[in-house]
């Protein structure tokens, strides 16, 4: 059994951790198959999305740390995958206490992927998640404005977030 667990705390903690993964599944080969651990909500969406499977959850120096699986299935990648940012992100499926971080993430992804306009939906029920969303919108850095969606995408189901432009680019 391969495990991986790089330094996730910075913003650039999903590419790392896939980074991680790939070079060791190349390198170390197991019948078994790899096992992950992260605290990063992002990284843990990415892992999901790529076929791992939440295998234990546990705590550690207060940070929820959740422990994931794939067994192999074929051959390790011979190649970097490129998993591209997208402009919208659901939080539906993640639990309400992972939201915070993940939004942090996807945010500053957008941004270094050049994004200036990401809408992130929340869902509709009784604004509890559309409050904390928008209060982490309030203080990123990287957010000129943010409002609720249109009616056509999503009304107070889901925020519209514009994000400034990086160094060097124009408006």
């Amino acid at each position: 059994l391969l495990s991986v667990r790089p330094h996730t705390a910075s913003s650039d903690g999903p590419r790392r951790l896939l980074e991680a993964v790939l070079e060791r599944s190349a390198t170390h080969p197991s019948s078994a198959g790899v096992c992950c651990e992260t605290s990063n909500a992002a990284a843990a969406a990415l892992l999901e999305d790529l076929g791992y499977r939440p295998a234990a959850r546990y705590r550690a120096g207060g940070a929820r740390q959740i422990v994931f699986f794939r067994p192999h299935a074929a051959p390790p990648f011979s190649h970097p995958v490129v998993v591209p940012i997208e402009d919208s992100i659901d939080l539906h499926r993640y639990p309400p206490a992972e939201v915070a971080d993940l939004v942090a993430d996807y945010v500053e992804a957008a941004w270094e992927a050049g994004l200036r306009e990401v809408r992130i939906i929340h869902g509709r029920g009784r604004g509890v998640q559309r409050h904390r969303v928008q209060r982490l919108l309030a203080r990123s850095p990287r957010v000129e404005r943010f409002a609720d969606a249109a009616a056509d995408r999503g009304g107070r189901g889901a925020t519209i977030a514009w994000l400034s432009a990086r160094n060097g680019e124009r408006h």
